[in-house]
């Protein structure tokens, strides 16, 4: 379970999202994870980003850095297309690189980014 914080504001074109949470683990380390997303969306339909986020545990102190490219289609009502390519930033620890794809049905509201990306590392 992850609690999150999450701040959202437009710049003009470009909105900026930052995010800051605590990972509860039941049978591992208790972690965090925070991210800075700037992203745009270009058509009603499709929304852009760029992402660096990163993940990590307490006792030991472990963490991975990432950097990625994201895109949001929506295809038809609740269904969204979510798209993540990236890698990571310290290349001698795996994953260096991060492909991931899935479907999202949404019923109310929208999910954090983090929240849909910390299974991708």
């Amino acid at each position: 379970m992850a609690v999150l914080q999450w701040f959202a504001k437009s710049f003009g074109l470009l909105d900026v999202n930052y995010e800051a949470g605590y990972q509860f683990v039941r049978n591992g380390k208790d972690g965090w994870i925070m991210g800075l997303v700037l992203g745009h969306e270009f058509w009603e339909r499709l929304e852009l980003d760029m992402e660096l986020y990163a993940t990590g545990t307490f006792h030991p102190s472990e963490n991975q850095p990432t950097v990625d490219v994201d895109a949001r289609y929506k295809l038809h009502p609740p269904v969204i297309l979510l798209l993540m390519a990236g890698r990571g930033l310290e290349p001698t620890r795996p994953p260096n690189r991060i492909l991931w794809a899935t479907l999202e049905f949404s019923s109310c509201c929208r999910r954090s980014r983090l929240a849909r990306n910390e299974n991708a590392v």
